[in-house]
């Protein structure tokens, strides 16, 4: 499993994007205001 945590926004807001590397499968939990960033 892969998590990154990535600064989306300027007022500490996160998003995260998690995956599993033998499925290749991903997904994006909470994008904020900005989900171009992740």
């Amino acid at each position: 499993m892969y998590v990154k945590q990535i600064l989306t926004g300027g007022d500490r807001n996160y998003g995260y994007l998690v995956a599993d590397e033998e499925t290749k499968q991903a997904m994006v939990v909470d994008p904020s205001y900005a989900p171009g960033k992740i």
